[in-house]
């Protein structure tokens, strides 16, 4: 009897850790095989919960927290890079102040369209090429994901943008010190090469940068981290969600209690041709970052859902 037993339960464990390799390999495929494509559309919705201490804040501060409960960012992409061209819808609301955002890009022309002075400016990469460090932050993600009782799968049925498919689920379940090592890596590979200092402002130093993002990191308790793909019939990745809780309390001292963090991702038309029509541009609809910070005429400061924001000029 005792030897079956162990049996049974060998055969358990065996059975477990193959689906956990088969589920590994499943999303390595997907991945891959997604993002081998170079047509499609692709939907992101990021929002943000917050709550904070009031007891810890005066009438004032707990009045514009408030503003900052709830904040969301939506993005409706359509892409074909064949003809190196992207369209792209996006949305940001904070403290219910809503704003539409229109991205376009043709070659290496980049514009957005910006709905305050109904123009088009031009996007400019001035940062130098430097090493690429995203490579080796995702090979430490995929080695990561090796690690025993990370990755788990099943069969299922979920509601796409294209109706109800047959979906595989590959759930990445992560603890809180996976989390963290794994993010003080991603810092220090950021921060080599000067791939960073591309993106800094001239008086923000570096040093004290990384103290600031990897105190965060110690500072900052990661709940419930959950990461759910779903990989359709023909091995696509369709929908990736990602759900996580942060306690702030020690960061804020008090201020800020949690923030709760939801990301949703899909992609549909896979591999199918997209006809992108970009809108025309006049020679007096198009802005360059220089005209736009000598305009005396932008409503700088704008009242909208009976909040005042400020926009501040660029500065270089």
């Amino acid at each position: 009897m005792k030897k079956i037993v162990v049996v049974m339960m060998l055969m358990a464990v065996m059975s477990v850790t193959g689906c956990s390799q088969k589920a590994y390999e499943d999303y390595i495929k997907a991945s891959e095989k997604t993002q081998a494509y170079k047509s499609g559309k692709t939907s992101i919705h990021v929002s943000s919960k917050v709550t904070f201490g009031e007891d810890q804040l005066s009438i004032d501060e707990i009045a514009e927290m408030s503003e900052y409960n709830d904040l969301r960012f939506d993005m409706t992409l359509q892409y074909n890079m064949d003809e190196k061209k992207i369209a792209a819808d996006m949305y940001t609301n904070i403290g219910g102040a809503g704003m539409d955002y229109h991205y376009y890009q043709e070659g290496e022309k980049r514009y957005v369209r910006l709905p305050i002075i109904k123009k088009f400016l031009i996007v400019e990469d001035n940062a130098k090429q430097t090493s690429n460090p995203f490579a080796g932050i995702s090979s430490r993600w995929l080695n990561m994901l090796e690690e025993e009782d990370v990755v788990q799968g099943e069969n299922t049925i979920i509601d796409s943008a294209e109706g109800q498919v047959k979906a595989k689920v590959v759930t990445i379940s992560l603890t809180e010190n996976q989390l963290k090592i794994f993010g003080n890596e991603v810092i220090t590979l950021l921060m080599s090469d000067g791939f960073i200092e591309n993106y800094l402002e001239s008086n923000m130093d570096r040093e004290e940068l990384v103290s600031m993002m990897k105190s965060g990191i110690e500072h900052t308790d990661i709940k419930d981290f959950q990461l759910t793909i779903y990989i359709d019939f023909d091995g696509y990745v369709i929908k990736e969600t990602l759900s996580m809780c942060l306690d702030m309390e020690e960061i804020s001292n008090g201020k800020m209690e949690t923030m709760d963090i939801i990301v949703e991702k899909q992609n549909w038309e896979i591999g199918k041709e997209q006809d992108i029509v970009l809108p025309e541009m006049k020679e007096e609809d198009v802005i360059e970052m220089e005209g736009l910070e000598s305009m005396d005429d932008i409503p700088w400061s704008l009242k909208i859902g009976g909040k005042t924001w400020e926009f501040y000029k660029y500065e270089k």
